[in-house]
């Protein structure tokens, strides 16, 4: 398994602003892992169900434009 940290720093910056604490969810995990039966896996943080809890709207649409950017790249 490979565990990768992704992120954009303009993004994080901003949230970070409105909640300094959002840098323990920042930037988004995701890990690449082949199962027993030779089947490859991505798989990441969810970042608009881990930014919701926050309450903020501004870092909860982040979250919402990150998870998108995350789903595309799954499907590739």
């Amino acid at each position: 398994m490979r565990v990768y940290l992704l992120g954009n720093p303009v993004l994080a910056n901003t949230m970070f602003e409105y909640r300094p604490e959002i840098g323990h969810y920042a930037p988004v995990r995701a890990s690449v892992f082949e199962d027993q039966s030779g089947v490859a896996h991505f798989t990441y943080d969810r970042p608009s169900i881990l930014f919701m809890h926050f309450q903020n709207d501004e870092v909860t649409a982040i979250g919402r434009l990150l998870h998108n950017r995350m789903s595309r790249l799954a499907e590739r």
